[in-house]
Order: structure tokens, then C-alpha cells, then sequence
């Protein structure tokens, strides 16, 4: 059974611990809004998540200094496991977390 824990606790920030969360699957602890990264296509949409929604780091954010960011599967109920295989499966959003929202909103599991 899965542990989580505040991020919070276990996040202090900055880009290289960023890169050593890459692929730790996070829960939304609250519901909330966010933009959804979009480099190809650049556009400014939101998605919304629900409390409980589960998602992986991925990267930090590659031009905003305190940000990362997170991706999500569409599908509801979608076991969420690596990111390899969320990017196979080519049904997923990417999220931007500013650090000091990931630490107060989410979860990481341990």
C-alpha cells in the first residue's frame, strides 16, 4: 500500500531535486486549476484537477526558474505507473506546479 506524504516534507525545491523526483508519482490534494504546458502548439489552456489525481514529475519547467512540471493520464481511473508508459499510451496532459503550490497541494508518494 502506497505512503504519501506532504510535499512539504519531503520537497525543499530548486531544479536538481526536481530532476531526482522525475517519475515519483504525486496526488493532488486539493481540487485546483493549472496550465497545461503545451510547447508545440504554445496556448494558454487550463485543466482542472480533482483531489486525489494522481501524476508523475517529469521535468522542471525549461524556462521558468521555480516551476515544474507534472504529467496526468485523460483517462479516468487510469493507472498511473511510468512515464514511459504514460507517453506510449499518448493520453496524458503536462501540468505547470510553481514549487511553492506543489509543496502546499500535493502529495508525494514514498
Amino acid at each position: 500500500m502506497a505512503t504519501w506524504k506532504n510535499a512539504s516534507a519531503v520537497f525543499t525545491g530548486g531544479t536538481a531535486q526536481i530532476q531526482q523526483f522525475k517519475g515519483r508519482k504525486v496526488r493532488a490534494k486539493v481540487a485546483m486549476q493549472l496550465g497545461l504546458y503545451d510547447p508545440v502548439n504554445n496556448t494558454q489552456a487550463v485543466t482542472t484537477l480533482m483531489p486525489g489525481a494522481v501524476g508523475l514529475v517529469s521535468n522542471p519547467h525549461p524556462t521558468a526558474l521555480v516551476g515544474l512540471l507534472i504529467a496526468f493520464d485523460k483517462r479516468p481511473g487510469a493507472m498511473v505507473t511510468t512515464l514511459d508508459s504514460m507517453m506510449r499510451g499518448g493520453s496524458f496532459q503536462v501540468v505547470v506546479v510553481n514549487e511553492p503550490t506543489f509543496k502546499m497541494q500535493f502529495e508525494v508518494e514514498s
